[in-house]
């Protein structure tokens, strides 16, 4: 278990690391832009719409507040921005 060390790039690859859905690991590696991580909010942005709408069900889903949980030690309100 690791807490949040307030260092956006390592929290996130920390947190894409303990994903194990691989197609998932690899839409957020490649079109996702994580803007915030702390203990109260993850915000992550996409630039596709469609893409990001795909995320918004995955991130309310229990396996992933699960590994949130299991990486950070808390669930943080997960917002996905569309741009």
């Amino acid at each position: 278990m690791s807490k949040i060390t307030g260092n956006l790039n390592k929290d996130w690859e920390l947190l894409l690391s303990k994903i194990n859905n691989i197609a998932v690991k690899m839409i957020l590696k490649s079109v996702a832009k994580p803007i915030e991580i702390s203990s109260e909010k993850i915000v992550i942005l996409f630039k596709d719409k469609s893409i990001a709408q795909k995320a918004e069900a995955y991130v309310n889903t229990p396996a992933f507040k699960g590994t949130v949980q299991d990486v950070f030690n808390t669930v943080p309100e997960v917002q996905i921005i569309k741009d």
